[in-house]
């Protein structure tokens, strides 16, 4: 089984909002730990609003909401892999791969 995890972390003490951000992508990934339920419908991070797919329990998904201080919109850097926040602004994520259950979604890479 392939697992995924990310946490933002301050790298410059001092810039921007960056504590802020990675707050905020904190709170956000445990409110959609919280809707993680099976039954309820996907948990996308984009605005999708046809995505009706349904969690199962079984399913094995990754909750990884990313913000951005800026737009939102993103940039493909000629690597062909990685995206940055348009114009700079700063990103943050954070991310951990669960197990829908019957109850609580079990966390598989949290330590």
């Amino acid at each position: 089984m392939a697992t995924d995890s990310a946490v933002s972390v301050e790298v410059t003490p001092g810039k921007g909002n960056a504590r802020e951000l990675a707050r905020c992508a904190e709170r956000a990934f445990r409110q959609a730990l919280e809707a993680a339920r099976a039954g309820n419908r996907s948990l996308p991070n984009y605005a999708d609003c046809s995505a009706q797919h349904k969690l199962t329990v079984g399913l094995v998904i990754t909750l990884e909401p990313i913000i951005a201080a800026g737009t939102g919109n993103v940039s493909l850097d000629s690597d062909g892999w990685t995206y940055r926040a348009a114009g700079g602004s700063l990103p943050a994520h954070y991310e951990h791969t669960v197990v829908i259950t019957r109850g609580e979604p079990l966390l598989l890479t949290a330590g």
